[in-house]
């Protein structure tokens, strides 16, 4: 064949894009089962009318609990475990990152918080629903539906803050600029 040519690698890439397409694909998907489990717990579990009997009350504590324990709290742990295998793969550049700093903070700090809370509440509820007692099921209600979609608004804003990336005054030359040594005189 008198026109073709050996392909040569003259730049030094290697074949192949690393590990971070494999990683952003389940983390993607992740995180959408996570606010779409957040999203459906609020019009299946919170926008209904408020149960009257015990039955009613068993049958919406179940959806709740099984909507944390199956589907939110799984979705987050997986976004969570292949955030951090992502930024291990590029830990040298990101770490450096003000808008990943920022995201790693409110991620330590409002994720346990919100799960210790919530699940008080989810047990709380619980006992109330034993006792009978409908007056502070409906307020535990109440704690728990707010305490979804403060969890809703949490995750869009990490979400947000992931995807647009802001530079948050941060000068990237002088973080990622090359040390220069000053001529000595």
């Amino acid at each position: 064949m008198a026109g073709t040519r050996d392909y040569q690698n003259i730049h030094g890439r290697r074949f192949g894009r690393g590990a971070r397409p494999w990683l952003l694909i389940p983390k993607v998907l992740f995180v959408a089962v996570f606010l779409g489990g957040l999203v459906s717990l609020l019009v299946l579990g919170f926008l209904q009318p408020t149960p009257t009997t015990a039955a009613e009350w068993t049958a919406q504590l179940t959806i709740i609990r099984q909507a944390y324990r199956c589907v939110i709290v799984p979705a987050l742990a997986g976004a969570l475990l292949t955030g951090v295998a992502l930024t291990i793969v590029h830990r040298g550049v990101l770490l450096r990152m003000r808008w990943l700093q920022v995201k790693l903070a409110l991620i330590v700090a409002f994720v346990p918080t919100f799960h210790l809370f919530m699940a008080g509440r989810s047990l709380a509820l619980q006992d109330a629903i034993t006792r009978v007692d409908f007056a502070a099921a409906t307020l535990l209600r109440k704690q728990l539906f707010r305490g979804t979609v403060a969890t809703l608004a949490f995750a869009v804003a990490v979400i947000l803050l992931g995807r647009l990336k802001p530079r948050l005054g941060q000068a990237y030359g002088r973080t990622f600029g090359q040390k220069r040594e000053e001529p000595q005189e």
